[in-house]
């Protein structure tokens, strides 16, 4: 059990490097996300996206040595946290074929809150703090300002926002899941069964839902597909995993305010998205709230993590 305990290492130079280039990778998906539905429809890409990912995993698990099998009585379980992807990465996918890559981006980042939330009433001692209160309306407050910019705004724009944070809903559901059921499992088993056992269920939508599964093929969509799958699941999974297994999990989190920054700029730049005022506002009270739950002395996170194992 050994492999699985953070170092706790100083933070370098090029560590940090690193993860500012993950959470930049991160942020930046909800951009290629909308540049991958310019030549495919929203499940098509889904799913063409999901078999380059699993393909990248299966890669890296074999090279790495890693068991592909499940233990005995885990299935249960993983099919509980692949029906759980199965509805996030359906709405996060038709929700951004609505609604602006920016829009998206700081929605997906209020997912620490729900989490705050839940774990009040599921998790046993994990009860919500002034500090963690003061870190959750930040973050609320941001989304109301998303919903308060109607400039441009069509119904087809809120419901596609709408769609996303019911697929941010499902994504603390899971972590709050995993952290209470899921135990002596590989991490990328998680990742690699959820894709597994979604491929056929996202291309059986794309067949029924896209109204256009396949339109007008070019390098970028087709550039973007393989984006998400090698270098977001892929190469991002694997690498967040690693340095948190290096620095441990209040260090590297200490960055995570970084996604929604990158997210909302990317959109801007790359896509020529409107950067009004309340997006400005909502950014700046979502990565405030984050950064107020997020942001703690290194204390006893990793240390009693160490203590229990």
């Amino acid at each position: 059990m050994t492999n699985n305990v953070p170092s706790n290492d100083k933070l370098t130079i090029w560590t940090a490097a690193q993860i500012i280039l993950i959470t930049f990778i991160f942020g930046s998906s909800s951009v290629v996300i909308k540049i991958s539905m310019f030549g495919f429809g929203p499940f098509t890409a889904l799913a063409i996206r999901s078999v380059i990912a699993l393909i990248a995993i299966l890669v890296w698990a074999i090279a790495t040595h890693r068991p592909l099998k499940l233990k005995k009585g885990q299935f249960p379980q993983v099919m509980f946290i692949a029906l759980l992807s199965f509805i996030e990465m359906s709405m996060y996918f038709i929700g951004f074929s609505k609604t602006d890559a920016s829009r998206g981006s700081l929605l997906m980042n209020i997912q620490p809150f729900f989490i705050l939330l839940l774990a009040h009433f599921f998790i046993p001692g994990d009860r919500i703090t002034l500090k963690k209160t003061m870190g959750i309306l930040f973050g609320f407050l941001g989304v109301l300002f998303i919903f308060m910019e109607n400039r441009g705004v069509s119904s087809d724009l809120m419901v596609g926002d709408i769609l996303i944070i019911i697929g941010v809903l499902c994504w603390a559901v899971n972590a709050i899941f995993v952290k209470l059921r899921i135990h002596n499992f590989e991490p990328f088993h998680l990742v690699m069964y959820s894709l597994l056992l979604g491929i056929p269920a996202f291309s059986l939508q794309a067949f029924i839902f896209d109204s256009r599964m396949v339109g007008e093929i070019t390098v970028a969509s087709v550039s973007a597909l393989f984006y998400l799958g090698i270098i977001t699941v892929g190469f991002g999974y694997v690498a967040w995993t690693k340095i948190m297994q290096k620095i441990g999990t209040t260090t590297l989190h200490a960055f995570v305010f970084l996604i929604p920054v990158s997210g909302v700029l990317s959109g801007a730049l790359v896509l020529g998205e409107p950067l009004t005022y309340k997006i400005v506002l909502a950014l700046i009270f979502i990565v405030a709230g984050i950064m107020v739950v997020q942001l703690q002395k290194p204390d006893d996170t990793d240390s009693k993590q160490l203590k229990k194992i």
